[in-house]
């Protein structure tokens, strides 16, 4: 179960809270055994627990930052669902278009892509997505997560280079995806939008 991996995160910082806590509570124990002690072995034993917890925290709040914060979208550490459908034209009312382009509001892309299949309306951002037109040389993004270029091959055959497919990646249940808490949360999204040359993109 996806949620039980992600309990093994949220432990973890529940123990690093605790530890925290514990830690400035023994130090304000041993802070007033020190004033009635005024001996020097004291001190130095207070000095070694405060070094020893200081350390034991710092490197459990590092690892524990760095599992979360760098989350690996690696193959191994994601399940891949493709889907691929043909797109139809829209039009407006001069001419017909596959995809049209527009300025995008979001600061991360550049454009929008709209695009119709079977009578819905899709868009997505130009950093989700990539237009391949005609016979374009294309390097494709890790978020493609190495499409099969045989398939794509039948496809443009099957939907005369009108299609799209989407790749939805999804991090796997296991021990650092647990850790980070992200089991069955997306790692990524992407779009390959397939047309059969240029003439069939509109820019607004």
């Amino acid at each position: 179960m996806a949620s039980a991996w992600n309990l093994i995160g949220l432990l973890m910082w529940i123990v690093i809270l605790i530890d925290l806590i514990w830690m400035i509570i023994s130090i304000k124990k041993r802070n007033r055994r020190a004033l009635l002690n005024q001996d020097g072995k004291s001190k130095q034993h207070h000095l070694m627990i405060l070094i020893g917890q200081g350390t034991f925290l710092l490197v459990a709040l590092v690892l524990m930052g760095s599992v979360y914060l760098n989350p690996s979208r690696a193959v191994s550490n994601v399940s891949i669902m493709k889907n691929y459908k043909p797109i139809v034209l829209d039009t407006n009312g001069r001419q017909s278009y596959y995809v049209n382009v527009y300025d995008s509001k979001n600061r991360l892309a550049k454009h929008d892509y709209t695009y119709l299949t079977k009578g819905e309306r899709y868009r997505v951002p130009s950093n989700e997505s990539i237009i391949v037109a005609g016979n374009d040389k294309v390097a494709y993004p890790m978020e493609t997560y190495h499409s099969n270029f045989n398939r794509m091959k039948s496809l443009d055959q099957k939907y005369q280079k009108a299609w799209i497919e989407t790749i939805n990646a999804k991090y796997r249940p296991g021990l650092v995806n647990g850790l980070g808490m992200r089991v069955g949360h997306r790692a990524s999204y992407y779009v390959i939008i397939r047309v059969p040359d240029h003439s069939f993109i509109y820019y607004h």
